[in-house]
């Protein structure tokens, strides 16, 4: 199962349905408006099951009907700014579970715990957004305090420059919130060629033996993460 924004152009979403079952996350005003349709802003996809904002978990059951997703809806975990937008920006990587544990959706938190995920505190609230993981044991990002807090944790960190990343309505967006691996592909939302360090991202993911997809009609942009759950 996939998850992504309604907003992403419909090349990706159909590149996407070839690959698997897609669920669009749709925009909804309990957050401020750069981010009000990102996928990882109001779900977090763990092991065993998915948690979701009640509020989204409204407007999309209709197309969850369908399917039997272990889902666990949870009720006011978000407000419209930072820090109360970030309780299910989690990044789970392989058996480890990285947060500003302080936004963390305590629920959430509870359930990692519980689990025996290796929880790993970081300053970035907006955790997801900011790295997209690679395998079970590696990351991109653009954070430098993400990369030095997992690097004690056998973590392989892709540091790249930050920027270059549209995200409407502020300054950049980040490496995180462009894509996400289904299968073994990483697609990312837009031109991810573009990038100056595109060489050091290619060489990184294809050191993993993993696919790069994108089209490059479109730029680089910030889409609140391709999400997924099997």
């Amino acid at each position: 199962m996939i998850f992504l924004s309604q907003n992403i152009y419909d090349s990706l979403k159909n590149l996407l349905r070839q690959a698997d079952e897609v669920i669009e996350i749709q925009s909804l005003d309990i957050v401020y408006e750069s981010i009000n349709h990102h996928p990882d802003i109001f779900l977090f996809c763990g092991d065993e099951k998915i948690y979701m904002a009640e509020e989204q978990y409204q407007c999309i059951k209709n197309q969850l009907n369908p399917f039997s997703l272990p889902i666990e809806v949870l009720e006011n975990q978000l407000g419209y700014r930072y820090p109360q937008s970030v309780s299910f920006n989690g990044l789970m990587v392989g058996r480890h579970f990285i947060h500003n544990l302080n936004y963390t959706s305590p629920i959430i938190l509870e359930d990692m715990k519980k689990i025996k995920k290796n929880i790993i505190h970081v300053k970035q609230g907006y955790t997801r957004c900011s790295a997209l993981p690679i395998d079970d044991s590696s990351i991109i990002t653009s954070d430098a305090g993400i990369a030095k807090a997992v690097a004690s944790h056998d973590i392989e960190v892709c540091l790249i420059q930050p920027g270059f990343i549209l995200l409407p309505g502020q300054l950049y967006g980040f490496i995180g919130g462009t894509g996400g691996r289904v299968n073994d592909n990483i697609y990312f939302a837009g031109d991810i060629s573009k990038h100056p360090d595109y060489e050091k991202i290619r060489r990184f993911i294809h050191g993993k033996r993993l696919e790069i997809i994108y089209d490059s009609n479109y730029p680089l942009i910030d889409v609140g993460s391709i999400l997924t759950f099997s």
